[in-house]
């Protein structure tokens, strides 16, 4: 999967790697990001990564064909996931909801109801 080996390649991002800020994707928010998008994958979802500042990851997950998106920013270094749902695309769009410090099991009822 392209979107795994992306995110291999955020682990080798030097330090300062945005402007002199930022640090590589830590080996923790790689490997939980693997696991959501292996999850995701199943579900027919469509997915980009962004590395987050903090080494941390950003997931954006689509449904094929339409202009729904639900983000998770997998932390650095704790097993919980913020989480937004966005409806739209470029700089017209919509939050519908943000939900904060969710769990993994919470994610996964998430991304099943999305898609």
């Amino acid at each position: 999967m392209e979107t795994i080996e992306k995110i291999r390649t955020f682990q080798l991002l030097c330090d300062g790697w945005h402007y002199g800020e930022g640090v590589p994707t830590t080996d923790f928010s790689a490997e939980v990001g693997i696991s959501i998008l292996e999850e995701t994958e199943a579900e027919g979802l469509k997915a980009e990564v962004f590395p987050e500042l903090n080494g941390g990851l950003l997931i954006s997950l689509n449904r094929p064909q339409t202009d729904d998106f639900l983000d998770i920013l997998v932390s650095q270094k704790k097993d919980s996931f913020d989480v937004t749902r966005e409806k739209g695309i470029g700089t017209e769009y919509v939050i519908l909801w943000e939900l904060e410090n969710i769990n993994r099991e919470e994610l996964t009822l998430i991304i099943k109801e999305f898609a």
